[in-house]
């Protein structure tokens, strides 16, 4: 096993934990591949920055892994797209680092080229975005884009915002990175979050708190039948059959169980508004897609209990399968409410980010899930422009961020948020990340562009590739 993290904190701490996961299991892990770690470029003030902001967690690294053969790889200032990309970047990794600067490539492209801040990728300073007040605010994307972070965020700035309104992040997602984000213990639940009386927050694990549920099932179905006694063929065929049932639940039903547990808190008016972050929006969509696989589960283990009803008490089971039936219908009803939920997207200015967002919105939209805006995540300041590197990577975002507009219909708002120099952790920076949101604001670039960038363009965008995040290898 391979593991890949980035030299940021939540990363690291992440990847701490999955290692830890693997090595309880005797899963083998050999490498690890330390991605996009950043070095300093013609004095540039950023890339200092940057650089100063990785020195703790790749400290933490060296402590963390020391078992492991560790591989670092430096941050390109393209995607990683392409077969040349691709074979350099495996070259990097696992071969001779020093055959070929990174830099190189792109140095003869960027210098002397001054970046136009009015180019496509500027964002309007005037411009402002308000949160609608919805009783549901639902953010998510792939791994890696910074969807916790933007949850974090938009909860705290929610709370500053409406004192007397009570508000809850809540998150869904095993790696907990609610608190990553906060700096603070979170935990099953927690009050006054960020000093904020009104402000709370709980990291749930739906897989853990669904085996437990299986697990009860398993253990009643052991004793009902052995209660039964007997070994008629008919009996033991419902054994299996209802042990089969337990170990073949659908996908996504664990997250539609940790989802009414939303729609509880919502019923009993706990809670105003309630942000959710969401783990990668796989289960979630299958589960979606397929509500029927879901309650047909539900439904066959209920007609098989009904089946022994007048033999053995239930012990509560059915009435709790019952419930999770009425759940599911519940969940999607909320989930579909145009009303009461919104579901805010999060990539990064790449073209893998953006082509698994427009197929997110698509699916969303296909299932009436209401999606009114994207933010773009991780765009590099105007500020970041004093050095070939700096001005070359933002020169490949802008690129990138003109096909935003034109894949997304015109009822997506575009939002972006620029990359800090530092990390985002603690109520303050988050504070300052969620301020600093604005809305997308391309101008033509026809008049401010040298005619010449057009191969430039062409270059960078089929030269090299990379997903979102740290960028499985």
């Amino acid at each position: 096993f391979t593991l890949i993290t980035i030299p940021e904190p939540m990363s690291v701490e992440e990847t701490t934990r999955y290692f830890a996961y693997l090595n309880d299991r005797g899963i083998p892990v050999g490498n690890l591949i330390i991605n996009r770690v950043e070095s300093e470029h013609d004095d540039c003030p950023y890339c200092r920055a940057r650089v100063a902001a990785q020195v703790r967690p790749l400290k933490e690294v060296s402590r963390n892994f020391e078992s492991l053969t560790m591989h670092r790889v430096p941050l390109f200032p393209d995607e990683v797209r392409g077969i040349d990309s691709l074979r350099r970047f495996g070259e990097l990794v696992w071969g001779d680092a020093d055959s070929a600067p990174v830099l190189s490539p792109v140095r003869s492209r960027a210098q002397g080229t001054a970046v136009n801040e009015s180019a496509p990728g500027s964002a309007e300073a005037s411009t402002t975005w308000k949160v609608d007040e919805r009783r549901l605010l639902i953010f998510g994307g792939k791994g890696g884009v910074g969807k916790t972070t933007s949850a974090a965020a938009t909860a705290l700035a929610l709370a500053k915002g409406r004192s007397r309104d009570r508000l809850l992040v809540f998150s869904t997602d095993p790696a907990h990175s609610l608190s990553d984000s906060f700096d603070e213990k979170i935990g099953e639940s927690k009050r006054g979050v960020a000093g904020l009386k009104n402000l709370d927050a709980m990291e749930i694990d739906p897989s853990a708190q669904f085996e437990e549920l299986k697990n009860r099932y398993r253990a009643w179905t052991d004793e009902m039948f052995a209660s039964l006694g007997g070994s008629r063929w008919e009996v033991q065929f419902d054994r299996e059959a209802m042990r089969d049932l337990v170990a073949l639940a659908p996908p996504g039903i664990d997250e539609i169980a940790a989802l009414s547990a939303i729609s509880d808190l919502l019923d009993q008016n706990r809670y105003a508004t309630i942000v959710l972050d969401t783990a990668p929006t796989g289960h979630l969509i299958r589960f979606l897609e397929l509500p029927e696989v879901a309650l047909s589960w539900v439904h066959t283990f209920i007609r098989l209990l009904l089946k022994y009803q007048n033999i053995v008490r239930s012990s509560g089971v059915a009435e709790e399968l019952i419930a999770l039936s009425k759940n599911i219908k519940r969940v999607i009803s909320l989930l579909t409410d145009r009303a009461a939920c919104e579901f805010i997207g999060v990539a990064i200015p790449e073209r893998m980010s953006l082509e698994e967002t427009a197929r997110l919105v698509q699916v969303l939209k296909r299932l009436k899930v209401p999606i009114k805006r994207v933010l773009i995540n991780g765009i590099l300041p105007a500020d970041a422009s004093a050095c070939d590197f700096c001005r070359s990577r933002r020169r490949s975002q802008q690129i990138m961020l003109e096909n935003f507009p034109s894949t997304f219909a015109k009822e997506i708002t575009l939002l972006t948020a620029p990359q800090q120099p530092h990390d985002i952790r603690g109520p303050k920076r988050l504070q300052e990340h969620f301020s600093a949101w604005q809305r997308l604001k391309l101008e033509p670039r026809a008049e401010t562009r040298p005619k010449k960038r057009d191969s430039h363009r062409t270059r960078s965008t089929s030269s090299s590739k990379s997903g979102a995040g740290v960028g499985k290898a």
